[in-house]
């Protein structure tokens, strides 16, 4: 039962009532908000379905989740648990998650242990019949845990829905070499995002999805060094792998085509001192012929004697496909990709982001909303490549502990994050 009043608040029109919650957090919304009456519960309902919490006080959550909550639950799609709410977020709630949230689709924690995941969340999740992603950020992997025993139990959450599962840049990547293969195979898993250790990781990864679509893989501790194979992706039309922190060299290229015979859509994103590497016309011969669309974004260091002669022949290398480029003054590195740039997330070297183009192409860049800025030595770098990206929502800088980086790994030393959890 509502009892109504009309107060001065309420006069306004729905369109700026939820002009004025955009300068508010969901917390914040729900807290104030709910249950006030019918017409603002109306005006609010998309606060009621995609829940988030963010600066709320110890004694707005206990609220929100005793009285809020249970009443709204039903209607709940998305729902994001961080780990500040961890403590507060009562017992009872995370043993009844599947039943206060029978209609939840999308699930979103942030910082967790794999422990913590594992002691707390994972019988929910079992329960959860209508989920259909997991999203899981700033995973953080303590010894006390094998990760290929973590990933299976993330892969035996079956129901008839969940087949997305995303693991974000920031989470500790997995080491799956040197456990013995067992018999996990998750054939309902078409979309995975996953931070591997190595490539041998990925060897053994691919083994567990083989109905894979859509497959977007971090390696943070090697090259694209030739790995055998002894699987393929037969159905993975999607594909997007990350090397930036070590150099890879072109013909280390070629044997990870061997996995993906149906492959339409190809990312590359890496780091390289192989001159074929920046040379269009070489990338175009090995690619294979069925590919509709090839994303393509490297951070090349040239040896001593590059000079001018050989960015005219990169750039002419690439005339039958768009691309745009940025050369570091320091160093003469050079930061190439094509256009658009088709992904959410961007990785760059500070001095190359300082001399980013920066008139009229901000629609080159209008589907980034992550930021990762390595080998950072003054903010004002990150100013020209910001200017250009008008969503961004998370920007981590790394600064460098030394001036360059080594011939075979880039070291950072200190780390900071600017970051909306929004949802």
């Amino acid at each position: 039962m509502y009892f109504y009043f009309q107060t001065t608040f309420e006069i306004f029109p729905d369109e700026l009532i939820l002009e004025i919650c955009r300068y508010l957090h969901c917390s914040h919304v729900l807290y104030s908000f709910s249950d006030l009456n019918f017409r603002l519960n109306r005006t609010i309902t998309s606060y009621r379905q995609h829940v988030w919490f963010r600066r709320a006080s110890y004694k707005q959550l206990l609220h929100i989740y005793e009285y809020i909550l249970p009443r709204i639950g039903s209607s709940v799609i998305s729902l994001t648990i961080h780990p500040l709410h961890q403590a507060s977020f009562p017992s009872s709630f995370k043993q009844q998650l599947s039943n206060i949230f029978p209609n939840l689709k999308t699930l979103t924690l942030t910082s967790w242990t794999s422990e913590n995941f594992l002691s707390i969340m994972i019988e929910g999740l079992q329960k959860m019949n209508y989920l259909e992603k997991l999203v899981i950020q700033e995973l953080s992997c303590p010894p006390t845990i094998q990760h290929i025993d973590f990933l299976e139990k993330i892969f035996n959450i079956k129901n008839n829905f969940l087949k997305n599962i995303i693991f974000d840049y920031d989470c500790d990547s997995f080491n799956l070499n040197n456990h013995l293969k067992n018999n996990l195979i998750s054939d309902h898993i078409l979309y995975l995002t996953i931070q591997l250790d190595t490539l041998l990781d990925l060897s053994i990864l691919i083994h567990f999805i083989p109905n894979i679509y859509h497959l977007d893989v971090s390696i943070k501790n090697s090259s694209l060094k030739p790995v055998i194979f002894k699987n393929t992706l037969p159905f993975l039309k999607e594909f997007s792998i990350w090397i930036i922190h070590w150099y890879s060299h072109f013909d280390d290229l070629i044997p990870l085509f061997s996995i993906v015979p149906s492959i339409e859509q190809f990312s590359l994103t890496i780091s390289t001192r192989d001159f074929d590497l920046v040379n269009g016309k070489k990338l175009h011969s090995i690619l294979p012929s069925q590919l509709k669309q090839f994303n393509y974004t490297v951070c090349y260091y040239p040896y001593e004697n590059f000079d001018q002669s050989n960015i005219d022949i990169i750039q002419k290398s690439w005339q039958s496909i768009p691309v745009i480029c940025s050369i570091s003054e320091n160093d003469r590195r050079i930061f190439l990709h094509t256009l658009p740039y088709s992904s959410t997330r961007l990785t760059i070297r500070s001095g190359l982001a300082k001399n980013m183009p920066t008139k009229n192409i901000y629609q080159m860049y209008s589907k980034i909303n992550q930021i990762q800025v390595y080998t950072m030595t003054n903010l004002s770098d990150t100013f020209p490549i910001l200017g250009q990206c008008r969503r961004v929502r998370e920007l981590t800088l790394l600064t460098a502990n030394e001036s360059t980086i080594s011939n075979s790994q880039a070291t950072s030393s200190g780390r900071s994050k600017v970051k909306d959890y929004k949802n």
